[in-house]
């Protein structure tokens, strides 16, 4: 069982300057970056999330738990209710926009697609491979055709011999 948590996607591409640089607006974002100035294009598509931004931009933020709080509230405001809808389709863009442009920056040979190399090479015929992610996007997703695994249906994901395992609350 392979688990890919908080900064996997972030940190795939090895020979990436660690925080600096023009090509810094392609990477894929931690959670407390997703909604910096360099998304500010999707804020303008969807205007209905302005008044909860700003509380999600502030420093050591954790996104997760302020989003909570935000969907508690919903429950007895249907405006809050609306805002987080805005939300979910910036966060759809803003994470479909970088993983596009990270495909594209680092031609597919990213961390995703040497780690599942060298699984392909050290695991025992018919073994089964696990693999969790906890990522917002699809990047280990993309890697998988290099070793042969196609994610087209649903049941792709636990047919082969690489199960993909999304936990439901990262519904994408």
């Amino acid at each position: 069982m392979v688990v890919f948590g908080a900064g996997a996607s972030h940190d795939s591409f090895s020979a990436y300057p660690a925080e600096t640089g023009t090509q810094m607006d392609v990477r894929p974002p931690l959670a407390n970056h997703l909604f910096d100035l360099r998304f500010a294009y999707a804020i303008e598509q969807f205007p209905q999330c302005r008044p909860i931004i700003s509380p999600l931009r502030q420093p050591g933020v954790n996104v997760e738990q302020v989003l909570e709080k935000f969907q508690k509230q919903a429950e007895k405001d249907s405006e809050r209710h609306t805002q987080l809808a805005a939300v979910r389709f910036y966060l759809q863009t803003t994470l479909w926009d970088c993983q596009q442009n990270w495909e594209q920056f680092t031609s597919g040979a990213t961390n995703y697609t040497t780690l599942l190399d060298d699984i392909r090479h050290y695991r025992h015929s018919n073994e089964k491979v696990c693999l969790v992610t906890f990522n917002y996007d699809t990047l280990l997703e993309q890697a998988l055709p290099h070793v042969h695994v196609r994610t087209n249906t649903i049941t792709d994901y636990i047919s082969s011999d690489y199960q993909i395992i999304i936990p439901p609350l990262l519904e994408r």
